[in-house]
Protein backbone atom coordinates (compact mmCIF):
# COMPACT_ATOMS: atom_id res chain seq x y z
CA UNK A 1 0.00 0.00 0.00
CA UNK A 2 1.49 3.21 -1.11
CA UNK A 3 2.97 5.63 1.79
CA UNK A 4 0.37 8.20 2.55
CA UNK A 5 3.34 10.42 3.53
CA UNK A 6 4.41 10.30 0.27
CA UNK A 7 1.05 9.71 -2.25
CA UNK A 8 2.03 10.38 -5.94
CA UNK A 9 6.12 9.61 -5.74
CA UNK A 10 5.74 6.43 -4.02
CA UNK A 11 3.05 4.97 -6.39
CA UNK A 12 5.73 6.56 -9.41
CA UNK A 13 8.85 4.33 -7.77
CA UNK A 14 6.92 1.47 -6.67
CA UNK A 15 4.79 0.81 -10.38
CA UNK A 16 1.21 0.64 -8.30
CA UNK A 17 -1.93 3.07 -8.97
CA UNK A 18 -4.23 3.75 -5.80
CA UNK A 19 -6.63 2.09 -7.70
CA UNK A 20 -4.38 -0.69 -8.17
CA UNK A 21 -5.95 -4.05 -7.40
CA UNK A 22 -3.06 -6.77 -8.25
CA UNK A 23 -2.54 -9.59 -5.16
CA UNK A 24 0.91 -9.09 -3.57
CA UNK A 25 3.36 -11.93 -3.30
CA UNK A 26 2.09 -12.31 0.51
CA UNK A 27 -1.34 -12.71 -0.84
CA UNK A 28 -0.59 -15.47 -3.16
CA UNK A 29 1.52 -17.28 -0.86
CA UNK A 30 -1.56 -17.02 1.70
CA UNK A 31 -3.51 -18.24 -1.09
CA UNK A 32 -7.36 -18.08 -1.93
CA UNK A 33 -8.62 -19.51 1.47
CA UNK A 34 -7.74 -16.26 3.09
CA UNK A 35 -10.10 -14.31 0.50
CA UNK A 36 -13.46 -12.66 1.78
CA UNK A 37 -16.22 -14.04 -0.43
CA UNK A 38 -19.17 -11.83 -0.61
CA UNK A 39 -21.33 -13.78 -2.01
CA UNK A 40 -24.25 -15.31 -0.71
CA UNK A 41 -23.86 -18.82 1.25
CA UNK A 42 -25.76 -21.16 -0.13
CA UNK A 43 -27.23 -24.32 0.98
CA UNK A 44 -24.44 -26.70 0.55
CA UNK A 45 -21.99 -24.37 2.23
CA UNK A 46 -23.90 -24.41 5.15
CA UNK A 47 -23.37 -26.70 7.78
CA UNK A 48 -25.41 -29.91 8.65
CA UNK A 49 -26.90 -29.31 11.98
CA UNK A 50 -26.23 -30.94 15.33
CA UNK A 51 -29.19 -32.57 16.95
CA UNK A 52 -28.41 -32.60 20.88
CA UNK A 53 -30.07 -34.56 22.93
CA UNK A 54 -31.74 -33.55 26.69
CA UNK A 55 -31.38 -34.69 29.62
CA UNK A 56 -34.42 -35.65 31.05
CA UNK A 57 -33.64 -36.17 34.59
CA UNK A 58 -30.50 -36.09 37.40
CA UNK A 59 -29.82 -39.98 36.59
CA UNK A 60 -28.63 -41.29 33.27
CA UNK A 61 -30.07 -44.77 31.85
CA UNK A 62 -26.87 -46.59 34.21
CA UNK A 63 -27.99 -45.82 36.92
CA UNK A 64 -25.22 -43.02 38.12
CA UNK A 65 -25.80 -39.74 38.73
CA UNK A 66 -25.41 -37.36 36.23
CA UNK A 67 -22.72 -35.15 36.59
CA UNK A 68 -24.83 -31.61 36.08
CA UNK A 69 -25.66 -30.54 39.42
CA UNK A 70 -29.44 -29.28 39.64
CA UNK A 71 -29.99 -25.72 39.82
CA UNK A 72 -33.16 -24.01 41.43
CA UNK A 73 -34.80 -23.05 37.88
CA UNK A 74 -34.21 -26.71 36.48
CA UNK A 75 -36.13 -27.44 39.28
CA UNK A 76 -39.10 -24.96 39.13
CA UNK A 77 -39.09 -26.37 35.19
CA UNK A 78 -39.21 -30.28 36.20
CA UNK A 79 -41.60 -29.55 38.88
CA UNK A 80 -43.90 -28.19 36.71
CA UNK A 81 -43.75 -30.43 33.92
CA UNK A 82 -44.37 -33.13 36.24
CA UNK A 83 -46.88 -31.63 38.11
CA UNK A 84 -48.65 -30.48 35.13
CA UNK A 85 -48.76 -26.61 36.54
CA UNK A 86 -47.20 -23.75 34.96
CA UNK A 87 -43.82 -22.63 36.39
CA UNK A 88 -45.21 -19.78 38.04
CA UNK A 89 -47.61 -21.55 40.31
CA UNK A 90 -44.95 -24.27 40.84
CA UNK A 91 -42.14 -21.60 42.38
CA UNK A 92 -43.52 -20.33 44.92
CA UNK A 93 -44.83 -24.00 45.97
CA UNK A 94 -40.59 -25.26 45.34
CA UNK A 95 -39.08 -22.05 47.30
CA UNK A 96 -41.64 -22.99 50.12
CA UNK A 97 -40.79 -26.80 50.24
CA UNK A 98 -37.08 -25.71 50.00
CA UNK A 99 -37.11 -23.83 52.93
CA UNK A 100 -39.26 -25.96 54.60
CA UNK A 101 -36.50 -28.98 54.12
CA UNK A 102 -33.16 -26.56 54.86
CA UNK A 103 -35.28 -25.88 58.26
CA UNK A 104 -35.70 -29.34 58.90
CA UNK A 105 -31.50 -29.99 58.05
CA UNK A 106 -30.48 -27.12 60.15
CA UNK A 107 -32.75 -28.66 63.04
CA UNK A 108 -30.91 -32.01 62.62
CA UNK A 109 -34.68 -33.43 62.03
CA UNK A 110 -34.97 -36.70 60.74
CA UNK A 111 -37.01 -37.03 57.62
CA UNK A 112 -39.01 -39.97 56.04
CA UNK A 113 -40.21 -38.27 52.41
CA UNK A 114 -40.45 -41.05 50.14
CA UNK A 115 -40.15 -41.19 46.97
CA UNK A 116 -36.83 -39.17 48.44
CA UNK A 117 -36.41 -41.34 51.42
CA UNK A 118 -35.32 -41.83 54.54
CA UNK A 119 -32.84 -38.44 55.80
CA UNK A 120 -30.82 -38.73 58.32
CA UNK A 121 -28.02 -36.62 59.94
CA UNK A 122 -25.01 -38.15 60.69
CA UNK A 123 -23.32 -35.11 61.69
CA UNK A 124 -23.05 -31.23 61.54
CA UNK A 125 -20.40 -28.17 61.90
CA UNK A 126 -20.48 -24.48 62.03
CA UNK A 127 -18.16 -22.94 59.74
CA UNK A 128 -17.44 -19.18 58.72
CA UNK A 129 -19.22 -19.39 55.84
CA UNK A 130 -22.41 -21.19 56.92
CA UNK A 131 -23.00 -25.20 57.93
CA UNK A 132 -21.68 -28.54 56.60
CA UNK A 133 -24.51 -31.26 56.84
CA UNK A 134 -23.69 -34.74 56.59
CA UNK A 135 -26.57 -36.94 55.84
CA UNK A 136 -27.18 -40.41 54.88
CA UNK A 137 -29.96 -41.48 52.35
CA UNK A 138 -31.70 -44.38 52.12
CA UNK A 139 -33.96 -45.00 48.91
CA UNK A 140 -36.04 -48.34 49.21
CA UNK A 141 -36.26 -50.70 45.91
CA UNK A 142 -36.26 -49.60 42.37
CA UNK A 143 -37.20 -45.74 43.11
CA UNK A 144 -36.91 -45.12 39.21
CA UNK A 145 -40.05 -46.66 38.11
CA UNK A 146 -41.84 -44.84 41.48
CA UNK A 147 -40.41 -41.02 40.02
CA UNK A 148 -41.73 -41.65 36.52
CA UNK A 149 -45.39 -42.12 37.58
CA UNK A 150 -47.23 -38.24 36.90
CA UNK A 151 -48.18 -36.92 40.22
CA UNK A 152 -51.85 -36.08 39.54
CA UNK A 153 -54.82 -38.34 37.89
CA UNK A 154 -56.12 -37.13 34.58
CA UNK A 155 -59.78 -36.62 34.98
CA UNK A 156 -61.70 -39.28 32.91
CA UNK A 157 -64.94 -37.98 33.52
CA UNK A 158 -64.27 -34.99 31.45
Amino acid sequence: MPSPKFGALSNFLTGTDATDTRRTERQDAMGPENETDMTEPTDSDMPEPVILQAVDSAMDGDDEPASVELKRKELYDLVAARSGVKRRDAKPVVDAMLAVLGEALSDERPMNLNPLGKVRINRREDKAQGQVIVCKVRRQGDVGAKLNQPLAEDDEAG
